[in-house]
């Protein structure tokens, strides 16, 4: 496919947005952007493209054909009314040639994100989880482990070249050393360099922070390419980038059930219920409701270790003297 008549081809510019382009292949793309008005405004709309395609959480469940058959059916509905096929004896209007430009610029717009689609998904692999967690082995032998809808995306040559990653979501990482490739993650706003340790990275979109705590090793967080102003983090350590203010912060963790997710271990010192409930719902994906407030600040001290949501509750009952009501879509803590 040929962009402009100094043919660029379309690969190329998919390639270098990708980052794949040879160095000459580069200057080829950056002369030709360069050369007129019209070509920079062209590369910036695939560039705006391929940019929205990389946000997109449900990418891999997009069926290209179904849109397709969409698409081709609200082209080709001229006997339907929804596209008007003026009788040829009729006087053809401004809107009938509107029409019509309209569904070349859609075919257009189309078969552009149908080739950036299929060629986002040629050279990346793309892990996801619903419900529940998914252990991923990558190419270098590093383990991530994904928490509860979570998406993690590597290159085809992860590896090969280099050892970077996508991560929407929260994982647990247990990285190889390899001094001589640092394995960088991306979250979108903030990208963690890695020399070979164990850390979590809590960056779901939902949330106003994004959260990386170090299990052991050492890791480097700095904002999206700004590796310059960074913080470094060591066992214990915490990093918090605050994303309505774009700053930065290094603390001690003070969160013994930060990797609960993960481990189902739990560690409660004089906690109030509410936020023991809070924590167990976030793991178990569990409706658990305590009626009155002054339940709810009840303090208790207890851990659990990979215990089912049953041996939770009965512990609970047992400690705090409360009644446990079970209906179809929640569990209820009342006061006896």
């Amino acid at each position: 496919m040929e962009i402009n008549d100094k043919h660029i081809d379309f690969d190329l510019i998919v390639r270098y947005l990708a980052g794949e382009t040879m160095v000459k292949e580069s200057l080829k793309v950056e002369t030709w952007i360069l050369e007129n008005p019209a070509n920079r405004q062209l590369f910036d709309e695939y560039k705006k493209v391929w940019e929205s395609l990389g946000k997109v959480q449900d990418i891999t469940g997009i069926d290209l054909q179904a849109e397709w058959k969409k698409l081709e059916e609200k082209i080709n509905t001229a006997d339907t009314g929804k596209f008007i096929r003026p009788i040829q004896t009729r006087k053809r209007t401004f809107s009938f040639y509107l029409t019509r430009i309209a569904a070349v610029l859609v075919i257009g717009l189309f078969i552009s994100l149908t080739g950036i689609y299929i060629y986002r998904n040629s050279v990346y692999n793309t892990y996801r989880t619903y419900k529940g967690t998914l252990l991923v082995e990558l190419p270098d032998g590093s383990h991530v482990t994904l928490n509860n809808e979570s998406i993690l995306r590597s290159g085809k040559k992860f590896s090969e070249e280099k050892c970077e990653i996508n991560l929407v979501g929260e994982g647990y990482f247990e990285v190889l050393p390899d001094p001589d490739k640092p394995f960088i993650i991306h979250t979108g706003e903030i990208e963690i360099a890695v020399l070979g340790t164990s850390f979590n990275v809590n960056a779901y979109k939902e949330n106003e922070m994004i959260e990386v705590v170090v299990k052991t090793g050492q890791v480097a967080v700095s904002k999206e390419g700004a590796m310059l102003e960074r913080i470094i983090l060591k066992p214990g350590n915490k990093g918090t980038y605050n994303k309505s203010d774009k700053s930065l912060k290094l603390t001690r963790n003070q969160d013994p059930n930060y990797l609960s997710w993960k481990t189902k271990h739990f560690i409660f010192e004089d906690r109030p219920l509410e936020e023991v409930i809070e924590t167990i719902n976030k793991v178990y994906h569990s409706n658990i409701q305590i009626l009155g407030d002054s339940l709810k600040q009840s303090r208790i001290t207890t851990s659990f270790n990979n215990q089912s949501i049953t041996a939770i509750l009965n512990v609970l009952e047992a400690t705090l003297n409360i009644e446990v009501r079970t209906t179809e879509d929640k569990i209820e803590l009342n006061k006896k």
